[in-house]
């Protein structure tokens, strides 16, 4: 498996994976003022649905995205705009 350390400024850490979502739990709520009544709200459990970086990882590698940022690098070193020596020192 691979790591996903970083470093930055006496910081050290690794990515453990992407919130992709949450749970929810359903409350009930009395409404005041000019809509009295009651209802139901979802409010954040505080439970994160996480994809694993090595899953992220391991999706990123697959055969076709890389050939894909591949193909797409090429195409952009032929648009960038090169410029022209002024001399013949390299």
């Amino acid at each position: 498996m691979t790591t996903g350390k970083f470093h930055q400024e006496g910081m050290t850490g690794m990515l453990l994976g992407l919130v992709q979502g949450h749970f929810d739990i359903e409350t009930k709520v009395k409404f005041i003022g000019d809509m009295p009544g009651s209802g139901h709200v979802n409010v954040n459990a505080g439970i994160a649905a996480v994809i694993p970086a090595q899953k992220i990882r391991d999706t990123l590698m697959e055969r076709e995205f890389v050939e894909e940022r591949e193909r797409l690098s090429q195409e952009l070193k032929k648009q960038r705009p090169s410029s022209t020596p002024d001399s013949d020192l390299y």
